[in-house]
């Protein structure tokens, strides 16, 4: 059993899990925005702002999911060889 008496490990993994929720809402509302402003969906109405706004928000939407999937990832492994070597 792992003993926690500081409340460290506790507060950084609830400090993590914010980062995460905030990480995903960024990837949805930047997936919402992109879709938004597709060309394909405003069909004549081509503004250049919204053009680029929407490679903007492709960017941020890309690299937004990136970083939960890989920081998901990583996080399993740790908390795996974590509890390996706890018990």
């Amino acid at each position: 059993m792992i003993k926690d008496l500081s409340g460290k490990l506790k507060s950084i993994v609830n400090y993590t899990l914010v980062l995460f929720g905030i990480n995903g809402i960024i990837c949805v509302i930047t997936t919402i925005i992109g879709l938004a402003t597709d060309r394909r969906l405003l069909g004549s109405y081509d503004v250049s702002l919204i053009t680029s706004l929407n490679k903007i928000m492709w960017n941020v939407q890309f690299f937004s999911f990136w970083v939960l999937v890989i920081g998901i990832v990583i996080g399993s492994l740790i908390a795996m060889i974590y509890s390996l070597f706890n018990d």
